[in-house]
């Protein structure tokens, strides 16, 4: 359930890079850093999430 926490994060900063890399990588990394951030310290809405959608995400 972590890896795909994990990795709709990653996902984020990934699809985001492309639209921060015009205005430089400086801050695409503060920006990919607050989304790392902002993902591991919201980790029960993801819960919730898996507890009303258990459809596609019963991966762990």
């Amino acid at each position: 359930f972590f890896f795909f926490s994990f990795f709709s994060a990653f996902a984020s900063s990934f699809f985001l890079s492309f639209f921060f890399s015009l205005r430089g990588f400086r801050s695409f990394s503060a920006f990919a850093f607050l989304s790392f951030f902002f993902s591991s310290f919201f980790p029960i809405g993801r819960f919730h999430l898996v507890k009303h959608k258990p459809s596609h995400l019963t991966l762990n």
